[in-house]
């Protein structure tokens, strides 16, 4: 289970990546930012049969919405109706690193730590110790927090202008790049539950750039295709479950306002749709009913450059409309995030 990876993976309008523009030859960008945000709402499914799909704010789901505590319907002093969840925080520090190899070609690497944070209520702990007594050990043991505590995968990339003013960005991970903690890797510690940061899954994300200026407003038309391989997820509901996560189409809208020689504004609306899920259940794969998922982001910015070789930038975005669907912990899909706050600053080094 990745939280909300790809809404932070491929929503790069705080880097020089959410326009065409490519950094000049022997030109070093870093960029160093915090994000801060938090889990609001999640899919459950009381019923049981993967499509009726009800919507729940995350402090307000019960073991009896997840099809995989109803099992312990029948032990005595289980609670269905007990609360599982108080809150579910996202917080990441990124580094951004880029350099000019020509006028045209840009690389680049993505590069998070991730101290996310789930913290259980007291009724749930208690409730899992029940179960677990009575299956005779065979329950997992539910620690009171989960805990982000390492590196998220580690994305690398090409940009190259092809003309002005459009470009062509491949992005990925895979491999040695692979420097996160996945469901399998994921440990124990001090009755302290970590929180996957990477996936077993490469990811490969494509993206084109196009630069208009209706008057004298610039304005940023991007699509981007990303494809994630066969993974695995351990959390919750879904107990060892080899998955296949649908590709992502994405449409993105930005303009940018200059509000002074220093100051420099920004809004973007995205659209992404996420395909089709797969399950592999007795070795053989299915589609998962009801897995597609549709989303609308609205971001807005701001960055603040005192000199030229020094951005100070803050962005918020939220979501406007997220289908909450789909077994699989996720994004579109099965969970939605609230207010997401970036903040942080640029160098730039030649």
């Amino acid at each position: 289970m990745k939280i909300i990876v790809f809404l932070l993976t491929f929503f790069l309008s705080t880097s020089l990546f959410a326009t065409a523009k490519t950094l000049p030859k022997g030109l070093w960008s870093l960029s160093m930012y915090q994000e801060d945000s938090s889990i609001e709402k999640a899919g459950v499914n009381p019923a049981n049969d993967e499509t009726t799909w009800i919507h729940k704010d995350v402090n307000e789901i019960v073991l009896n919405d997840l099809p995989n505590f109803q099992a312990f319907a029948a032990v005595p002093g289980i609670d269905l109706n007990t609360k599982m969840v108080e809150w579910w925080d996202v917080n990441k520090f990124h580094w951004d690193l880029a350099y000019g190899i020509t006028n045209k070609l840009t690389a680049f690497a993505n590069i998070a730590y991730d101290s996310s944070r789930i913290r259980f209520t007291d009724g749930f702990i208690q409730q899992m110790a029940i179960a677990r007594a009575a299956s005779g050990g065979q329950v997992p043991y539910s620690p009171r927090y989960m805990k982000a505590y390492h590196l998220s995968d580690t994305f690398v990339g090409l940009k190259y202008n092809i003309v002005q003013p459009w470009s062509f960005t491949v992005r990925g991970t895979f491999g040695p790049f692979k420097t996160g903690r996945d469901d399998i890797a994921s440990r124990e510690i001090d009755f302290v539950k970590e929180i996957p940061t990477g996936t077993v899954y490469d990811q490969y994300e494509f993206y084109t750039n196009y630069d208009f200026n209706i008057g004298k407003v610039p304005f940023r038309f991007m699509y981007g295709f990303i494809h994630k391989n066969e993974g695995y997820q351990n959390f919750f509901d879904n107990r060892n479950i080899k998955m296949d996560l649908g590709d992502l189409h994405l449409l993105s809208l930005g303009a940018d306002y200059k509000l002074s020689k220093k100051w420099e504004s920004r809004f973007d609306v995205t659209y992404i749709h996420a395909g089709a899920d797969q399950v592999e259940t007795n070795g053989q794969w299915r589609y998962l009913p009801a897995s597609q998922a549709d989303l609308i982001l609205a971001k807005t910015g701001v960055t603040y450059a005192p000199v030229p070789f020094i951005h100070i930038f803050a962005d918020a975005f939220i979501p406007l409309q997220n289908d909450l669907n789909g077994k699989l912990y996720d994004s579109p899909g099965r969970l939605e995030p609230g207010w997401n706050f970036q903040y942080g600053v640029r160098l730039f080094y030649m």
